[in-house]
């Protein structure tokens, strides 16, 4: 048993916590996907042994149970308890923590393949695979030679020396000898002298370089001699570095190590890149990386799976946006610069469960979930990593949802939603007091309009008339499309003095919109009716009742006209609602603000007798400048008297 305890919230985040560890033949006891759940194995520990380390995945945004934890994990009782907490970025809370507790580190998910070195530093000897360290200072090289000479002497010096520390060393005599050696075996650094009975060593150099077996093999040439044309032929060759046989033994010594050092930090590189080439092969999401221009540098096998790619190389060195995020989801084209993850890769931001479209090969539309973090390496920002499934499924049933709840055609609400809304309004009212209202809304004439000007026409306006109320809807109103041109507006919580100005501002952005019928500039017009809801309303069909009533009166005096229904019951809102209007037509009296406009009366033919007449019509102003129009405020001024 290992003893190491892995906690993280997210699925794919654990399942690449124990990828990583199981590409270093490591391995996990424990996955928590909850912060709650450490607890009682840091108090009671495993049923095979104590807690040993704990991984600890930090969430993007701390919660009480991730904070409960950090807390606990402060107790003395913990002191001596490695942890290693992975986070997306740094924050004020983790540097404060780490400052109060031993054992700790802190890494970025960029930098996961550091995991299994940093496990092995804080559990070094008791888990399969580990390497035990020399006692001694000196470092121990494991490396592999391939040492060339014709002097027998100067090959066993050379032998006795690099075998003593730490060398695996083989010999070769001649050009083809070690020409031969170098093919069959597999070496990590060739020193080769410059004289051989059979050739040169530049020549053996070229020989090896040009050879698929042996290109990547680091070599260096050995010599007697200081001619500048023999070095320059060397490096010219590939060789990495020209060393002198005449130089102090303990020189050449260090120029090898200073060789085999260069030699294990690519080999530990290139162990790295395997192992996480592995984990990312495994990764069930699209993994993929840019530079800071936003051109590909690494994409791994599930990215070409899901966007339909075959070979890397159709990826790499291209620009991310230009092969697959050039678009929306409507297939309107958007700049690089326009898009969040564009800004991503050139301004080095962190992206979490950020919803986009990328485009496959053959041009479909893929809904994803990305998660972006910067890499960071040396300290410097190198591009950016980005992490992206496949949403197409959940995607999908969000759109049956919203299908469920919504009018195709215009967007609105449906009328299953805006019941379901309206008696929660309802609840709202009984709880918490206050007013709200019902518009009922009848589009004037509008079976003339289909008939007339087509349903392709009729279609746009009322896609019209829904997102033209919608440019003044508040959070908590609710626009519904509850049959053909019928429509329900719901205001919630309102002031009886407001309602008839609301409702008729409504009608007046209706009466905005405008359409070519009998070759002709027409303006569509509406019905309003209106319903009040209070503390007593006693249902939803009730409501619904009043605001019915108010439009069909509306109808009857001749339409593009807004009426308030009070039911005889209703005595409360009526009588406030007649306080408010009778205050208002006082004010706009005493204040001025009542318009008599004039309009000619045309006859249809002259008669010759040159009398002018004129009709007058009243306006009311509000406080605000914009009219009233009289078939709102003449019914209520004749209520009240």
């Amino acid at each position: 048993m290992s003893g190491i305890v892995i906690a993280e919230r997210s699925t794919t985040l654990s399942h690449l916590l124990q990828r990583t560890l199981s590409a270093s033949k490591l391995s996990a006891d424990r996955m928590l996907n909850k912060y709650s759940d450490a607890e009682p194995l840091l108090l009671t520990g495993m049923s095979n042994g104590p807690v040993r380390l704990l991984l600890l995945g930090a969430p993007q945004r701390i919660a009480p149970d991730f904070e409960g934890l950090l807390d606990l994990l402060l107790d003395e009782r913990f002191a001596d308890l490695p942890v290693l907490v992975l986070t997306h970025e740094r924050n004020q809370r983790l540097n404060d923590w780490l400052s109060k507790r031993r054992q700790s580190s802190l890494l970025l998910w960029a930098n996961f393949s550091r995991i299994p070195p940093l496990v092995r530093q804080y559990l070094p000897d008791e888990l399969p695979g580990s390497v035990t360290r020399a006692k001694s200072s000196t470092h121990q090289f494991k490396l592999k030679l391939l040492f060339v000479d014709d002097s027998q002497s100067v090959r066993f010096a050379y032998e006795k020396m690099l075998v003593s520390h730490g060398f695996d060393v083989d010999l070769a005599g001649s050009l083809s000898e070690a020409f031969q050696k170098a093919q069959d075996g597999v070496y990590d650094l060739a020193i080769i002298d410059y004289y051989l009975p059979d050739g040169n060593g530049d020549e053996l150099c070229r020989k090896l370089i040009a050879n698929p077996r042996t290109r990547s093999l680091p070599i260096a040439m050995i010599t007697g001699t200081y001619k500048d044309a023999v070095i320059k032929r060397c490096l010219d060759a590939g060789a990495v570095e020209c060393m002198f046989k005449n130089e102090v033994l303990e020189l050449t010594l260090a120029r090898i190590k200073a060789l085999a050092r260069s030699v294990e930090v690519q080999k530990s590189v290139a162990a790295d890149r395997q192992r996480l080439d592995g984990i990312l092969a495994s990764v069930g999401d699209g993994v993929y990386g840019v530079d800071q221009d936003g051109t590909i540098s690494f994409a791994n096998p599930r990215t070409l799976e899901l966007l339909g790619y075959v070979d890397a190389d159709e990826l790499l060195g291209k620009r991310a946006h230009s092969l697959f995020h050039f678009a929306l989801g409507d297939g309107s084209r958007v700049e690089e610069q326009d898009t969040s993850l564009g800004r991503a890769y050139a301004e080095g931001d962190p992206l979490s469960g950020h919803e986009t479209v990328f485009w496959s090969r053959v041009g479909e539309a893929l809904p994803v979930e990305c998660s972006v973090v910067p890499l960071n390496i040396g300290g410097k920002r190198d591009g950016t990593v980005v992490v992206f499934r496949d949403i197409s499924d959940r995607k999908s049933a969000d759109q049956m949802r919203w299908e469920m709840m919504h009018d195709g055609l215009t967007g609105a609400a449906n009328k299953r939603s805006f019941n379901q809304a309206l008696a929660h309004e309802l609840t709202q009212r009984t709880e918490h007091g206050g007013y709200s209202a019902l518009l009922l809304i009848d589009l004037d004439r509008f079976s003339l309009i289909e008939e007339q000007a087509g349903r392709p026409l009729a279609d746009r306006l009322l896609a019209d008339v829904v997102a033209r109320l919608k440019e003044r809807l508040r959070p908590n109103d609710v626009l519904a499309r509850l049959e053909e041109d019928h429509f329900a507006l719901m205001l919630s919580g309102v002031q009886l003095d407001n309602l008839i100005s609301l409702a008729d501002s409504a009608r007046e952005q209706i009466r905005n919109i405008t359409f070519q019928m009998y070759g002709k500039t027409q303006q569509l017009s509406a019905t309003v009716g209106v319903g009040v809801i209070s503390s007593d309303t006693p249902s939803a069909e009730y409501v619904l009742e009043q605001s019915r009533i108010a439009c069909q009166t509306a109808k009857r005096r001749g339409g593009n006209q807004t009426q308030i229904h009070v039911a005889q019951t209703d005595q409360r809102i009526a009588r406030e609602l007649d306080a408010g209007w009778t205050t208002k037509l006082k004010e706009a009296l005493h204040e001025d603000r009542f318009l008599l406009l004039t309009q000619p009366i045309v006859r249809a033919q002259e008669d010759g007798n040159g009398e002018l007449l004129f009709e007058l019509l009243i306006r009311m102003l509000n406080r605000d400048g914009e009219q009233i129009a009289p078939s709102v405020f003449v019914p209520l001024a004749e209520r009240v008297g």
